[in-house]
């Protein structure tokens, strides 16, 4: 499954918190 990848790009997205 690709769970790993999901997962990742759910912490980056949270991590990166872009700023609009």
């Amino acid at each position: 499954m690709e769970q790993a990848t999901v997962v990742s790009l759910a912490a980056a997205a949270q991590r990166n918190e872009p700023r609009q």
